[in-house]
Order: C-alpha cells, then structure tokens, then sequence
C-alpha cells in the first residue's frame, strides 16, 4: 500500500503477484491486485480481480466497493447501486460506503435517498471533498442553491493553490454522468441476485452542516501531522499523513520516529508508512521536517504517540489484521470529485446565487484544464459580457508604448520568477523605487509562489505569459484558451488578483491567437525597444544604445534571465534613465490605467 501511494505501480504488482501463484486463491489479496490496476488506471483488468475476489468470496468488502468504483467508470450506474448497496448491508456504519452511496443516489435522482445517506456519512465524521461536493449536487438538484454552494465551495477547498492542475487523482468520478446501462440489464449481471433488505432510513430535512473547524493554534499551523491523532493509542501498519497550507516551497520531507530517520519523500502527497507492531509497546515521538532546495529546515511537527503490543498469532489477530487491510484499500481508494466536473459545477452553484466574478474564476479554472468541457466556454462568454472588458486601449492592444506624454516609461521583465535572476532585478529597481511589470510563465509562478508575492508585496504588476512558454500561432484554439487560463488561474490562486495584460511568447501572434485573447478578456502588450537586439554589444554601449532610443512613454522588453544580457545592463539604465528625469511606472500606470488593467475614468 506504501509503495501505491508514493506511485510505484509495478513494484505493488511485483509483491501482490507471487502471493496468488497455486493453492485457494485469497479473496483480499484478489482485491488488492484490483486496487493496484485501479491506481494505474486499468479499470477492465480491476474489475477482473475485483470478480473474482467476489467469486471467491461473495461478502468481500473491498471487492463490492472496488467493483462498484469499476462500473461507474463506466456509467453503469444501477449495477454500481446493486453492489454498493450490498456493501452497505454488509458494513452499515462505513462512512466510505454511505457516501458512495449518496453519489449513486444522487446519479439516478433518488434525492431523498441520497440525502439520507450522505446525512448518514456526515454524521458519521466523513469530511472527504467527494461527500461534500455529491452533497453539493444534491442540494442544487432540490432546488437549495445557497446550501449547495457551501458545501460545494467546501470541497473545492481541496484543490486550492495549484491541485486544480495536477493530473495525478487515482479515482476521480465527474458530478454529472450519463448513466450507459439500465434496471433490465441487472439480472444477467447478478446470477444470484442479492437480497438487500428494506433498511427504513430517517429522512433528513436537509439541514445539514458543515464540519465544525477549529480555531486552536494546532489546527492553525501550515505544516503538520494530521493523521494518526496526537495522544492515540495505535497498532499494526499506520500512515502518517502530512498536510501543508504555506507558501514557501518545499524541496523534501522526512519522518523519523524516535529521532531514528524512517522515510523521505519529495513531492506530494506527503505521506508515510509505519508498522507500530516493529516498535515497543510504549511512547513513542513521530516528527515530519520540511526543507528548501538548498536543504535548509523551515518547518516541522512533532506528536506523541502510544503502541500496545505487537502481533497475536491466532485467528482473531489475522481477522482483525484482514480487517485492517480492507479498509485501508476503500480509504485509498476513496475517490476525488474529478477537478474537471467541480469547477464546472462550482461556476454553476456561484452563478445560482449570481456571485459573478466567483462563477468566472471556477469557469476559468474548468476551461484551464479542459477547454472543450461542455458549455464552459459559453458560460465564460456570457460571464466576461455581464462583468466588461478591461481594456487599456481602444483595440486591446498595446504595440509602441504609450502616446507622448510625460517622462514616464515602462520596464517589462519576462520569463520570471527565477530564483536566480528575479531577486537581483528586484534589488535592482529597489534602489530607484521603479515599478515594473513582470510577465510570468505559468510553470515558473507554480515553481516559485513565494518569489510571485514578492513581486506582488513590493509594488509590481504581474502579467500573463502563457502556461509552458510555447509559440501560439503553432497551438490549436483549445490549446491557446488552456495555456492562457492555467496561467490566470495560477496567478490568481498564489495571490488573489487578476491578471488582464498577455504578452505573447517571442512575440508570435496571428488572428487566431489575437481573437482568442481578447475573447479572454486580454490586452497584447507588445514592445518598442528591445534588449536583446543589442547583446551582441559590450553591456556598457548596449545601455547607452537602448538608452538613446528611450523616449516618454517607451515599454522596454527585458527578461529574467541571461537572454537579452538583462542583468548586466540593468544598473547602467536604472541610473542613467533617472538622471534624465524619467519615472518607471508599469504598463497598467503608463497608460492612466489601474493595477491589473482595470480601466479608470480619465481626466478632462
């Protein structure tokens, strides 16, 4: 399971693969084969294990649960129902299931049903980002639209910062489903169709909450251990799971236990495996530390545990030992709500209450992922129409600078952040108090967060300059809406504010690419003195070049990088430049324009 969750697929197959060679097949380790090919996702061949697992033992748990998350991969939501309800006979107080449950119910618009049953795993102590967003949907479909953009808002939660992105969700099931089989079809599924009882559930008058948060400086704390509970009394295989809501980027984590070095891990999630049966029954201190890349602590957290006595070698040990594994494969497998189908819906659920620029940015971020999502791209039309444009020119575009006027110019810096040319610029402009505009690469803002809010902290502008640094004009119209998106959405995730100004990789621009920004609410920000025209130059004469051309109102192209010689000439320019009684403003301010491109009323 270890080796699962830190994305070592074939060595799990490796291990499981030797256990089920001759002899009665064991129904469990059946089921764990299944998960295995769950996480590379091969849902055909998991749910071949997840069979016969059930053949071998009709009352598998993990296979029900397994089987169930197979079918709906597949749409086939009744014979899901079937399997999961059995589940829910077999295991009537397991959170995992009831909210499964819910999402079926909800699927096949039983709201009453689903309701109840998402009550029940509410209740139950189930935070999981799935439950809320299933109950989210439920609410919506009954009509309590300021309910279901709590809870939805709620999971969206989860993806905050730049998960929304990552490709890496083992199960994931979308809010909305076409359901692909039928009640006929079950029976030639289900040879010995199962009795579920009638089980009377008490409706629920939908007036659930939301988990309680706490307040406690525990609980405030960005990096910590969070699973098991500090003060528990623990046995068997446990995993330490770390959570961290800062902003500073961390290179590794290590665990030790009892000061004795355990694991390292280098990239999320950030969790460990430990069998407190190895250690003596006791007290024992578990630690997680975070470093930086240059290998420098920043943070930590420290609990106390108590193990009881090791392993019993009799029936009931192995049993509860078998109980263990099972639910530790359904807690690995309980599935995200796909990042995809939760913005769409969650632009929805904004859009309900009519909070407009909430409805854009979750819009935005489903378009960032898939452009082609169905009515994504019409919904974020509408919404840019009903909020207006932000432009700062009459065509939305900006090529020569700025119109005469005073002795004021604009340095642009693209390419950043990058931690080894971004903070000298920064110290740099420091020296004449200049404000620039910094147009930043997706993947390098992701990589940097911190270097970001500093821009940001000491009065810069930020700007989009595509996700990966390709060449539009080589992009079809989906690839262009995803890698100006991901770019907005990033930004605006690290520091909450918008982004209206693009300036397109190496320049490269066509119709298609024109139309398609100014579609998403963009100005093309463009240049009229050019850096790297001169590298060819000594740096002294390539300042005294560009600064024989700078006139008011110039934008200068400039990098974060060695590129254009940027470093080299950017002390020579700062000086000389304000010498000549000129201000360094960014795009937004040289064009009487507020932070972020946002229009403001010019003087008469």
């Amino acid at each position: 399971m270890g080796l699962l969750q830190s994305g070592e697929i074939d060595a799990a197959r490796s291990i499981l693969a030797p256990l089920q060679t001759g002899g009665t097949p064991d129904p469990l380790m059946l089921s764990a084969q299944g998960v295995v090919e769950m996480y590379a996702g091969n849902y055909i061949a998991a749910e071949s294990f997840f069979h016969k697992s059930l053949q071998a033992d009709p009352q598998q748990l993990t296979a029900l649960w397994g089987l169930s998350l197979c079918l709906l991969h597949r749409n086939r939501v009744f014979e899901a129902t079937v399997y999961i309800d059995h589940a829910a006979v077999l295991a009537p107080h397991d959170v995992h299931i009831k909210a499964l449950q819910a999402y079926v119910y909800m699927l096949l618009d039983r709201q009453t049903d689903a309701a109840a049953a998402g009550k029940a795993a509410l209740d139950g102590g189930e935070k999981s980002p799935f439950l809320m967003a299933t109950l989210a949907q439920i609410y919506r479909r009954m009509g309590y639209a300021h309910k279901a953009l709590e809870f939805g808002s709620f999971a969206a939660k989860s993806f905050y910062g730049m998960d929304f992105l990552a490709q890496d969700h083992h199960v994931s099931l979308p809010l909305t489903m076409i359901i692909a089989d039928n009640p006929q079809v079950l029976k030639k599924f289900i040879a010995d169709p199962v009795t579920i009882p009638d089980i009377h559930v008490q409706r629920t008058n939908l007036e659930l909450e939301l988990p309680k948060t706490t307040n406690s400086p525990e609980h405030k704390k960005p990096f910590r251990i969070v699973s098991p509970q500090t003060g528990g009394t623990i046995r068997g295989m446990q995993t330490i799971q770390v959570t961290y809501s800062g902003t500073q980027e961390i290179k590794f984590v290590v665990f030790l236990a009892d000061q004795v070095m355990r694991g390292m891990i280098n990239e999320l999630p950030y969790h460990f495996d430990w069998d407190a049966d190895a250690a003596a029954p006791g007290e024992h201190q578990l630690i997680v530390r975070a470093y930086d890349y240059r290998g420098m602590k920043i943070e930590e957290d420290t609990i106390t545990v108590t193990t009881v006595a090791g392993k019993l070698n009799n029936t009931t040990e192995t049993s509860a030992r078998a109980r263990e594994i099972q639910n530790r494969l359904i807690d690995m497998t309980m599935p995200d709500p796909m990042p995809l189908s939760l913005f769409t819906q969650l632009g929805m659920w904004h859009r309900d209450v009519h909070e407009v620029p909430q409805a854009l940015f979750a819009f935005e971020k489903a378009a960032a992922i898939d452009p082609s999502m169905e009515g994504v791209l019409p919904a974020l039309a509408d919404l840019y129409s009903e909020i207006g444009m932000h432009s700062i020119s009459s065509s939305g575009d900006v090529y020569h600078g700025a119109p005469t006027g005073p002795k004021r110019i604009a340095l642009t810096f693209d390419d950043g952040p990058n931690p080894l040319y971004t903070p000298s610029i920064l110290g740099e402009l420091k020296k004449y108090d200049a404000h620039a505009t910094f147009f930043l690469v997706g993947k390098m803002a992701q990589q940097y967060p911190d270097l970001v809010l500093q821009l940001l902290s000491e009065g810069h502008e930020l700007a989009n300059h595509s996700y990966t640094h390709p060449n539009m004009t080589k992009l079809t119209r989906q690839e262009i809406i995803a890698e100006v998106l991901r770019n907005r959405a990033v930004i605006k995730e690290i520091t909450g504010q918008e982004t209206y100004l693009f300036r397109p990789p190496g320049g490269d621009v066509d119709p298609i690419v024109t139309v398609q920004l100014h579609s998403l609410d963009y100005n093309i920000v463009y240049w009229n003195i050019n850096a790297g025209e001169y590298r060819k130059h000594p740096p002294q004469e390539q300042a005294s070049i560009i600064i024989s051309k700078v006139r008011p109102g110039s934008i200068l192209l400039l990098h974060n990088g060695l590129v254009d010689g940027t470093l080299n000439i950017l002390p020579t320019l700062l000086a000389e430049l304000n010498k000549r009684g000129y201000t360094f403003v960014t795009v937004s301010e040289l064009f009487d324009a507020k932070p972020n491109g946002r229009p403001v009323e010019r003087k008469k």
